[in-house]
């Protein structure tokens, strides 16, 4: 493998591992579904929680909601702690995770405008 490929190979397995480890947890399901937000009222969040385990499925199903609906019903919140997170730490998260996913975007740039240098610095130093 030449020089180039090498480098190129280094490049992009210590990018990987930077863009994997820039967030810990990153990849988890509340992250993916941050987007989504809540779109139910505390009321179907607390009949939720009140449901037989064999009941839930068909309800989750029948009020379409999203897997941090579900998560909010697991905790048994009272509707003003309900509140925070859906205004407060949902809002937060969201804006964090917009925020990320532009960094990493810059990340790449950077890495490919590093690769680019080094391949004419390699290239020039072949004449």
């Amino acid at each position: 493998m030449s020089s180039i490929g090498k480098y190129k190979n280094f490049m992009d397995s210590h990018f990987q591992i930077l863009i994997d480890n820039i967030l810990p947890g990153m990849n988890t399901k509340y992250l993916k579904e941050v987007e989504n937000g809540v779109n139910v009222d505390f009321e179907t969040i607390t009949v939720l929680s009140k449901l037989k385990k064999y009941q839930r499925e068909e309800f989750i199903a029948e009020h379409g909601l999203n897997e941090i609906e579900v998560g909010l019903a697991n905790l048994d919140l009272n509707e003003e702690q309900f509140n925070l997170f859906v205004k407060s730490y949902l809002l937060r998260d969201r804006d964090l995770k917009q925020t990320l996913g532009t960094a990493i975007k810059d990340l790449v740039k950077i890495k490919e405008s590093i690769i680019k240098a080094m391949i004419d610095l390699l290239a020039s130093r072949a004449f």
